[in-house]
């Protein structure tokens, strides 16, 4: 897996980071729109394999010791990846990296509500698509 591997939209289009930290917004320059000034979206840094893991992992809710094991061992791997050696999780660390990217992906889900009815409700925070170009660089595929 190369972290640094741009993500691009469906349409070849450059994407742009999807959570940026406030500090990353609060060092882009300023455009004016609509009367206001705001940053420039435009210049945030691409969005690569690498965040979108790491948002994947940020976001995830751990239902075991081990996770916080995993979670760090793939943060620090992207963290200190150099360029042109490509990192390769061993099978535990993968098959967990892909339970954490399945529940990143934006999906429907029926849940119990207060009144005890089942209602539908929104999961995850990443296009299916996205998720589908991250699993395709770690070489997991959909079988």
């Amino acid at each position: 897996m190369e972290p640094t591997k741009t993500i691009t939209g469906l349409r070849g289009e450059v994407l742009h980071k999807s959570f940026p930290s406030q500090m990353e917004m609060d060092g882009l320059p300023k455009i004016t729109k609509n009367g206001q000034e705001v940053p420039d979206l435009d210049k945030l840094e691409e969005e690569t394999v690498g965040n979108v893991i790491l948002n994947a992992c940020t976001g995830y809710v751990s239902k075991s010791k081990k996770d916080g094991f995993y979670i760090n061992t793939i943060a620090n791997a992207i963290l200190t990846y150099k360029e042109g050696e490509p990192i390769e999780f061993k099978k535990p660390v993968k098959d967990f990296l892909e339970e954490v990217l399945v529940e990143a992906t934006v999906r429907e889900v029926e849940v119990k509500g207060e009144d005890g009815k089942q209602k539908k409700e929104i999961k995850g925070f990443y296009s299916s698509w996205i998720i589908a170009k991250v699993k395709q660089e770690l070489g997991i595929s959909e079988e």
